[in-house]
């Protein structure tokens, strides 16, 4: 178990660490985001939204650090360098494959991001810290309608690179996406 000197370090850590993992996936993307539109015209309103939103909760964990008087710096560079580390095979081949491989490591990333919320909202509500509790909360219910979009997605943008590459099989998308969100319950 990881010490802090006080609970304002612990504060500073944890908010580091989410906005690190936040501004990752903002990077990503905002570096593929033009491309997959082109290849996958349907992603664009929910890739679109995902920046809108993303870009908005680094807003609010940068303003909220600031106020408790940590730095984005050092925690940050610390925090994105271990989750490049964990996620860096998937996205160093994003370029050479398909809208849909980069839109399953996209969902990747919302779902860490999400669980990362879910924990950081459940250690500010055992510190005390009511605050940070309602911002990882609402953050988190800004995520999980991406992530649930984003997985309504993918059957069709896999269904739509098959025909493209072996010829059209009419209906897939709809009857995958309607048997995988049947598992969800």
């Amino acid at each position: 178990m990881v010490a802090y000197d006080t609970r304002l370090d612990w504060l500073q850590k944890h908010v580091q660490d989410m906005l690190a993992v936040e501004t990752h996936i903002l990077d990503l993307l905002r570096r593929h985001k033009d491309h997959e539109v082109a290849a996958a015209p349907e992603t664009a309103a929910t890739l679109l939204a995902g920046e809108r939103t993303l870009a908005t909760h680094v807003a609010v964990l940068e303003n909220y650090l600031e106020a408790i008087g940590g730095a984005a710096g050092g925690g940050i560079k610390r925090a994105v360098a271990t989750f490049t580390g964990a996620l860096g095979g998937l996205y160093a081949r994003l370029r050479e494959h398909e809208t849909s491989r980069f839109l399953r490591d996209l969902y990747a990333s919302l779902s860490l991001a999400a669980i990362s919320y879910e924990m950081l909202h459940t250690a500010a509500l055992a510190h005390r810290e009511r605050h940070l509790a309602h911002v990882a909360l609402a953050h988190l219910r800004e995520l999980t309608p991406l992530i649930v979009e984003m997985s309504k997605l993918v059957p069709h943008v896999v269904a739509h690179e098959v025909a493209a590459n072996e010829g059209a099989t009419e209906g897939v998308g709809d009857e995958a996406e309607s048997n995988t969100h049947g598992c969800w319950g």
